[in-house]
């Protein structure tokens, strides 16, 4: 092969590569289903929420977690296990003691 020809099949080798790198997602193969992964980074920002009364109302502790659903594109089952994540003490006592609350699927607005 002349340089030439070296070089332009390596040109095309890039293109698909790069075209390939555009198609891939962390943790899909080439051929495979698009693997939509959720954004949660923000829920390191939400506090928990004790249901004390000195503490934060929780009208305030959901409102955080509506707008933080809204920038993320959160869904109300992503909601769901984020409050249940984010309660302690008496909240967390509340919530385990309503057998509806606690069980897995239970829907955003219970």
């Amino acid at each position: 092969m002349t340089e030439v020809a070296e070089t332009e099949a390596l040109q095309l080798q890039m293109e698909e590569m790069r075209a390939q790198l555009n198609v891939l997602r962390i943790g899909e193969a080439v051929s495979g289903p698009r693997i939509q992964t959720k954004d949660i980074s923000l829920v390191t920002g939400i506090q928990i929420w004790t249901g004390e009364a000195k503490g934060k109302f929780v009208h305030e502790f959901f409102s955080q977690i509506e707008t933080l659903a809204k920038v993320r594109g959160w869904m109300n089952e992503d909601k769901a296990l984020i409050v249940k994540v984010k309660l302690q003490e008496l909240a967390l006592q509340f919530l385990s003691g309503r057998g509806e609350l606690v069980r897995d699927g239970c829907r955003y607005e219970n």
